[in-house]
């Protein structure tokens, strides 16, 4: 895939936010995108659900993870899917909302849950994995309404700078 689609993407992201605050940790992560899109790679492609979180799962007391949001599929990088799971995992995006003990107990479940294919795949696809991991939190910021979301996502982008 041709970096200049995640570049373009990036400036589009940039170009539709409103918030300034929002807008200025964006562009910090555009310099940081753009270490990573200096030549073009090769993605898996497959299906794609588009949306996988923990909010969109049960998962049962055998183990077993039930898929509860029926999207339809659509052709491109399960890479997409890969790094929605790892970003909740890492940052919480599905429970944000919840109350400062829940909040706790998911973050401990993510800590003690997260997949060991998460870390075989980050090796293998590193590079994509990072534009993705960028590209997927910036992705967001236009559409922020709330203040939850905003420090949410204020605190993902800076934290993902660092790793």
């Amino acid at each position: 895939i041709c970096s200049s689609i995640f570049i373009n993407k990036a400036a589009a992201v940039i170009e539709s936010t409103t918030c300034q605050h929002l807008k200025s940790e964006l562009i910090k992560c555009n310099i940081e995108l753009l270490k990573y899109c200096n030549k073009n790679y090769r993605f898996p492609i497959g299906n794609c659900h588009g949306d996988l979180t923990l909010s969109n799962m049960i998962i049962s007391n055998d183990g077993t993870i039930n898929l509860i949001d029926y999207l339809e599929t659509f052709f491109e990088s399960p890479l997409q899917d890969v790094v929605k799971i790892m970003q909740d995992f890492h940052y919480g995006w599905s429970f944000r909302y919840e109350s400062p003990a829940a909040n706790l107990t998911a973050k401990i479940f993510c800590m003690h849950s997260t997949p060991s294919l998460f870390t075989g795949l980050k090796l293998k696809y590193k590079n994509q994995i990072k534009i993705l991991f960028i590209l997927t939190l910036m992705r967001i910021a236009p559409y922020v309404n709330d203040e939850i979301t905003k420090i949410w996502l204020l605190k993902s982008l800076r934290r993902e700078l660092i790793v």
